[in-house]
């Protein structure tokens, strides 16, 4: 039987995934501009139509149980390119999409998909390939690539729909998952024996330990979806993803060994900010900086948050609570994006579910996350 070969840490097949990663997870986000650009066609109902996006976070429900199974019944790596390979379906049927109806279930569908892809590809192939030591560190720059995809991919929706038309927008989203394709079926993943697992579980899908940390993260989740329903330009967007990138290297390089309470508080606080910039002035500087800041503070907060899910687990949990990350905030990120197409004041909203996430983390989830885990957490192997 063949054993599994450590890899170094930032190699090329690690490279790869991480790249496979962010373009799917840039296809997935393209398609809420392109949802609101869209609906046009369904006739004059909009509370359903902005309602149909949160098919793509129920279906990453639909198929979670069934997660452990799908990895030790069948062969991981193919369980990753046949939900590629559906996912890629979803988007050419979803092109030609003329049917309210047909749009909630073909998201669904996609919603499955994506899930089973996240896990197979994040939750379990990173891991085969990885030493014990260096899973921690591997998982939390894998599921980075996925989080970026976001302002990026919701970016290059807008940009495209103004510049190349819904239609070519499409066939870029279908090209990037194609591509994604191409790029992961030639790495050559280790066999790993059958652990006969039950059918239905929540291995690598839902830690109900982690209900607390949901809570915390599930509001600042809504944010970014409460902006990417065609509210801010493809040039905010992108300058949210730069602060992104920002707040993630401020996180690393200066807060990795500081008190867990400083970088999240301050994360937070940014986001509060950016929302009072704007709130105060509607100049386009204004937007400008409320952008960069909303970005910053969103990856500032993300980081901690998803060290906490990575670091409470336990032996062989941390690709169900790595999971349990990315389904909660997809899930705000469509439940921003429901309330972001009614007619509300998004600004006071991002600001209100701000100060509860702030309040919940320092009043709850810091004292319970140290009660649990017994010990100082500065994160040094990452």
């Amino acid at each position: 039987m063949e054993t599994a070969k450590p890899i170094r840490f930032w190699n090329r097949k690690y490279g790869v995934m991480c790249l496979v990663n962010l373009l799917v997870s840039i296809s997935i986000f393209a398609h809420f501009p392109l949802f609101t650009y869209s609906i046009g066609r369904f006739g004059d109902q909009p509370a359903l139509q902005s309602c149909c996006i949160m098919g793509l976070s129920v279906g990453m429900f639909l198929l979670g149980p069934f997660n452990a199974y799908f990895v030790d019944a069948f062969r991981r790596k193919g369980v990753c390119e046949v939900s590629l390979v559906c996912l890629i379906i979803c988007t050419i049927v979803g092109s030609i999409s003329s049917s309210l109806v047909m749009s909630f279930f073909l998201l669904l569908l996609a919603g499955a998909c994506f899930g089973v892809f996240e896990m197979s590809l994040g939750a379990t192939l990173i891991n085969d390939l990885s030493i014990s030591k260096r899973r921690t560190a591997t998982d939390y720059y894998f599921t980075w690539f996925g989080l970026f995809g976001l302002p990026l991919g919701a970016g290059l929706a807008v940009w495209g729909l103004h510049a190349i038309g819904v239609d070519n927008v499409y066939y870029v989203t279908l090209a990037l998952q194609i591509l994604s394709l191409l790029l992961l079926h030639p790495i050559k993943i280790p066999f790993r024996a059958p652990n006969r697992v039950p059918l239905m579980s929540f291995d690598r899908f839902f830690h109900p330990g982690a209900l607390l940390l949901m809570i915390a993260l599930l509001p600042i989740a809504i944010v970014p979806g409460l902006f990417i329903t065609g509210h801010w330009t493809y040039q905010l967007l992108f300058m949210m993803g730069g602060g992104f990138i920002i707040g993630f290297a401020i996180h690393r390089v200066f807060f990795m060994e500081a008190d867990s309470r400083s970088d999240a508080v301050a994360g937070l606080i940014l986001v509060m900010t950016a929302m009072l910039v704007v709130m105060h002035s509607a100049s386009p500087n204004a937007y400008w900086v409320s952008s960069v800041f909303l970005g910053v503070g969103l990856g500032w907060f993300d980081s901690r948050m998803l060290l906490y899910f990575v670091k409470m687990a336990d032996h062989c949990q941390r690709g169900t609570l790595q999971q349990t990350y990315i389904i909660t905030l997809i899930t705000g990120n469509c439940l921003g994006y429901v309330l972001g197409m009614q007619d509300i004041n998004v600004q006071l909203l991002s600001l209100i579910l701000a100060a509860v996430s702030l309040i919940f983390y320092l009043t709850v989830v810091l004292r319970w996350f140290k009660h649990i885990k017994g010990r100082d957490f500065k994160f040094r192997e990452i």
